[in-house]
């Protein structure tokens, strides 16, 4: 005995020795996971810091850069537009006039301007435009410009009151060498840059390049808006986080944290890890007091259990022999009731789990059985429905209704109906009922029995059905057909009561944009807001369908006068000046809208004629801008006839020969050599006569049929120049026009491919003309497009610059070779104040980024002379030629000399003159 004593001692020992190991090494191990993540925690939160530093200060330097850069190209117009102020005032430097001009004109246009210097071609101060002498470091960099051949330069020195910095830039004056100009700026920009850039827990300070530890400019401002000390430890110099020479300047751009960034994080860290781990010490202090305890309680539950099990072999045995005697009794009884109890346990299990709803009452109407359907049908639980009548459990809304079916029941038939019931949370749901009586053997009725089958689904299926046959399934408006029975019915009413009737045709401008760009969700979302917001702007007696697309029907009904059809309208445009908010974007899409008023446009016109003579003038609401809305008129009718007519033509035009391709010379302005043609398209029907291009093209544009004819005017303006060029002008270059919808083509590239090749034209010899707007949109689509046909060899021209979207952001991020100023500025050069200066302007930044510069329109001699005197490459206009096939085109240049010789004598004597 004393020996089993000893083993349970033992056991007892080792599992509390097991358990409390266990426990500590438990606890080691989450120590060390919580040391772990505390390092790997701060390697990330200071590889964050260094990636937002790295980003500050590089995206600073960028801006620095393109703020001085843009500095720079913005002086070098106006100086090119200002040249004479500037001279007069180095000939003159009492001149006051021309010094206040220049100092407005620089304060306009430069807010952070703070004075400005000229120079002679020698490096010595001309006019002085600061209140004391230059300085001798000042001097120095006057002296270095001037050795460099008048290329720019920066840099920054102490003021007598401000932190500033130079741009120096080449000043013409005189006839002979020419000058410098050096405007100065303050500080405040770069100091805004730093400011925007600079994060939380990181300061930006530009430091001198030739002294390593002096702040120059901060977030704050320049050095003389600094508290003292304006000059960097070298503690502080070792702990930047990232520092690399702004470009062009005498300045590192370094990024410091602040003193307390990190060891903030560490305490915090640490103080967390410090919780965590007491938190889990305790935790596993308890659990080994639990484990303890609960070691006792096995221990004595053992023992128990141990002499139950000795008691209960004895009493087994005992209850064995008895129970042998009873088994032989029992298992007759159990044979002879083993059918009755399958079979009563299939009807049971048939009637528990079949999935239509079971109702047992007895005589009087009192349920005494459910089965499991119908408490989930109903929602009851059972104690609320045995025992109780079933008129009680789901009463009926008609009256009398429970009389009728007990009277039907209890006179031996079977009902059948479908009922509207509800569940316990008041919720409808449809119920197909039958309810059968039970007689016994006497043929007396003693219950009655109800089965019922939940069709809700089918009921909601029908009505759904039907809603969906007459409603828009995204917006839930009305749709067509529900459309047309709501306008007969309103011009019924409109004769009735003698009052108007206006149906307004609604379509979103831009929605097409949106939906190809944002992809079709955000547009599905748009139309919902759209007519949201519509449906706020009508009266509840208007009637609101959506027609398909973004196309909605409004119909206005017991309209008194017209002036509250236009308060309506006027409504609506207000409603769609706000923006919309779907998901993360924020979008700006207004509404052309259409009117026509029954029965003032034709009281006769059927429902179908007055939805369209609305929708021709949304048509011309929208070709005038859009955001406007239109009334029908008789001319609108005859115009969008018109249309239909000229698209029905377009149709079969190039494939019944009706297109002709026009070529428009182009002439070097010095050598009087034609370079190029430019290939124009041309419509010549038999009933509509000669069509202008800006009328039938944006029709192929909107039809799709402008790849295809693109691609035919490609094929034959090539086989048409290598044709002449064999002839008379080997290097004869073609300039072709490109549609922005064309760029939406993903084979646009390919076809070009294939065309060069199969016409033999070197890629090299065809220029591509863009318009502006191309540019603006999908900016990485056309990018990559037009960077493929560069690399090719091709070249791409801007068109009719100047009338769009001008901007220098554009002409360096693209591959551009060559600018041509629409003939509107050249046509109007000295007739039109502003011209020709603006036409310098565009031509000195052309050269200023290295691109060509052609000029349209050129029809006069003093147009050319002018355009020459600018250093212009080449011209076009009708000063050498008008638009012309390609038979009078070789006829054209066979007669070329001779046409020079006569046409550009006065040019040319003009030009030996100069």
């Amino acid at each position: 005995m004393w020996i089993k004593k000893a083993k349970a001692e033992l056991t007892k020992r080792i599992s509390v020795k097991t358990s409390l190991s266990l426990i500590f090494m438990l606890f080691v191990m989450v120590a060390i996971v919580l040391l772990w993540t505390v390092k790997i925690n701060k390697l990330e939160f200071q590889n964050n810091h260094y990636k937002i530093a790295v980003q500050s200060v590089k995206g600073s330097a960028t801006e620095i850069r393109l703020l001085i850069s843009s500095l720079q190209t913005s002086l070098n117009l106006m100086v090119h537009g200002h040249n004479n102020l500037f001279e007069k005032l180095a000939k003159n430097p009492d001149d006051t006039a021309a010094h206040d001009i220049i100092s407005k004109l620089m304060g306009k246009y430069f807010p952070d301007f703070y004075a400005f210097t000229i120079a002679d071609s020698e490096g010595n101060v001309v006019y002085d435009d600061f209140e004391e002498q230059v300085g001798a470091l000042c001097r120095s960099d006057l002296r270095k410009f001037v050795k460099n051949n008048l290329s720019h330069d920066l840099y920054v020195h102490p003021g007598p009151g401000k932190y500033h910095f130079d741009i120096m830039l080449k000043l013409n004056y005189k006839n002979q060498k020419p000058g410098v100009l050096f405007v100065s700026f303050e500080l405040n920009s770069i100091a805004r840059i730093l400011s925007s850039a600079q994060t939380p827990g990181h300061n930006l300070y530009l430091l001198r390049q030739d002294v390593k530890d002096l702040i120059e400019v901060s977030a704050k401002g320049s050095r003389d808006k600094l508290p003292l000390p304006f000059k960097l430890t070298t503690t502080e110099m070792q702990s930047a986080f990232y520092q690399i020479p702004v470009r062009g300047t005498r300045w590192n751009l370094v990024d410091l944290p602040d003193k307390t960034l990190f060891s903030q994080h560490a305490y915090h860290q640490y103080l967390h890890f410090g919780w965590l781990l007491s938190l889990f010490g305790l935790i596993c202090i308890l659990m080994f007091i639990r484990i303890n305890r609960e070691q006792k309680r096995r221990l004595a539950a053992e023992n128990a259990l141990r002499q139950s099990c000795i008691d209960l072999e004895c009493r087994v045995k005992q209850r064995t022999q008895d129970l042998l005697n009873v088994n032989t009794d029992l298992q007759a009884q159990i044979e002879e009731t083993k059918a009755i109890e399958q079979q009563k346990n299939k009807l049971y299990q048939a009637i528990e789990q079949t999935e239509d709803s079971i109702e047992i009452a007895n005589r009087q109407g009192i349920i005494e059985y459910v089965n499991p359907a119908y408490l989930h049908q109903t929602g009851l639980e059972l104690d609320e429905i045995l025992g109780k009548p079933s008129n009680e459990i789901k009463p009926s809304k008609k009256q009398g209704f429970h009389s009728h079916l007990w009277k039907s029941i209890t006179s031996g038939n079977t009902y059948r109906d479908v009922f509207v019931n509800y569940h316990q949370d008041k919720s409808e749901y449809y119920e197909e009922k039958t309810i059968s009586p039970v007689r016994n053997d006497n043929g007396d009725i003693t219950h009655f029995v109800a089965t019922g089958k939940d069709i809700t689904e089918q009921v909601r299926v029908r009505e759904r059905m039907a809603f969906l046959a007459h409603h828009d399934t995204l917006t839930e408006l009305p749709n067509r057909l529900l459309l047309k029975e709501q306008l007969e019915s309103a011009l019924v009413r409109a004769d009735k009561n003698e009052l108007l009737c206006a149906i307004f045709f609604i379509d979103l401008d831009r929605f097409k944009h949106i939906n190809d760009s944002l992809g079709h969700n955000i547009g599905d979302e748009l139309l919902k807001l759209a007519a949201s917001r519509l449906s706020t702007c009508i009266r509840k007696i208007d009637f609101l369908a959506r027609l398909g697309g973004d196309e909605f029907i409004v119909i206005l009904q017991d309209i008194p006068q017209i002036n509250s059809v236009i308060n309506i309208a006027n409504k609506i445009l207000s409603a769609f000046s706000a923006p919309f908010k779907v998901q993360s974007h924020e979008l700006f899409c207004s509404t052309s809208i259409g009117i026509t008023i029954y029965p003032f446009d034709d009281k006769n016109e059927d429902e179908d004629t007055l939805l369209k003579n609305a929708g021709t003038a949304m048509y011309r609401a929208k070709s005038s801008g859009g955001n406007s809305y239109k009334f029908f008129s008789s001319n609108m009718r005859k115009s969008a006839e018109l249309r239909i007519t000229m698209e029905n033509a377009l149709h079969y035009a190039l494939d019944r020969n009706e297109f002709e391709i026009y070529y428009q010379p182009r002439v070097n302005i010095h050598d009087h050599m034609v370079t190029g043609v430019e290939a124009l398209l041309r419509w010549n029907n038999p009933v509509l006569g000669s069509v202008p291009p800006d009328v039938f093209i944006p029709i192929l544009e909107e039809s799709g049929k402008i790849n295809a004819v693109s691609e035919w005017v490609l094929r034959t303006a090539c086989m048409d120049i290598r044709g002449l060029s064999g002839n008379y002008f080997p290097n004869l270059r073609l300039a072709v026009n490109l549609s922005p919808i064309q760029f939406r083509n993903k084979e646009l590239y390919s076809m070009f491919i294939e065309v060069l090749k199969e016409t033999h034209m070197e890629p090299g010899r065809l220029d591509i003309e863009i318009t502006e707007s191309l540019l603006i949109d999908s900016v990485s689509t056309v990018a990559r497009t037009l960077t493929s046909f560069h690399n090719l060899g091709i070249k791409i021209a801007i068109d009719d610059f100047g009338t769009g979207y001008s901007a220098l952001s554009y002409l360096k991020d693209f591959p551009i070779d060559c600018l041509k100023v629409d003939k509107s500025f050249v046509m109007d050069l000295f007739n039109r104040e502003g011209n020709t200066e603006l036409v310098r302007a565009i031509i000195a930044m052309a050269h200023s980024l290295q691109l060509n510069v052609v000029a349209e329109g050129v029809e006069t001699i003093d147009h050319l002379n002018y355009l020459h005197k600018l250093k212009c490459e080449e011209v076009q206009g009708y000063l050498f030629s008008r638009p012309i096939p390609i038979k009078e085109l070789n006829i054209w240049l066979k007669s070329l000399e001779n046409l020079f010789t006569e046409k550009f004598y006065c040019f040319n004597k003009n030009k030996r003159a100069g």
